[in-house]
């Protein structure tokens, strides 16, 4: 996941592995013959988004809003799905805070790195979370 942090709005990409993520997104929706690449697909996974990644500007949790989604193919040609997802704060964020959970409860081992960029500087933070990981990580200024 890559998050820009620009005045009040964190927008987010989140890319993950197409068939991993319909399998999470449908168990957690409880429709195992949910389509993720459909307008109910989107609103799934807004759901699952919203239960394991947390995003906190200033000791308030952010919603957050999909505007985009597709599919793509990585190097190998492996099937991936891509969202755009945005967060908007009362104020421009100045302490922010992550946890990002994505496919935690499907993998032992799954393993997950947040990229923040703080614009208008350009200053970048690589944040690490394992399964297992219960606490969000601050983002430093």
């Amino acid at each position: 996941m890559r998050l820009v942090v620009e005045g009040a709005t964190v927008a987010a990409q989140v890319r993950l592995f197409h068939d991993d993520l319909q399998d999470a997104v449908r168990r957690h929706a409880g429709a195992p013959r949910l389509v993720l690449s459909s307008a109910a697909g989107d609103s799934a996974f807004a759901r699952y988004f919203a239960r394991a990644v947390t995003v906190t500007a200033d000791g308030a949790r952010l919603a957050a809003r999909v505007l985009q989604a597709r599919d793509e193919r990585d190097a190998g040609g492996v099937p991936m799905r891509v969202y755009v997802v945005e967060m908007a704060a009362a104020r421009p964020v100045r302490a922010l805070a992550v946890r990002d959970a994505l496919l935690f409860e499907h993998f032992r081992d799954q393993q997950n790195l947040a990229v923040v960029v703080r614009m208008p500087a350009e200053k970048r933070t690589s944040l690490f979370f394992a399964a297992g990981d219960e606490k969000a990580q601050a983002v430093p200024e």
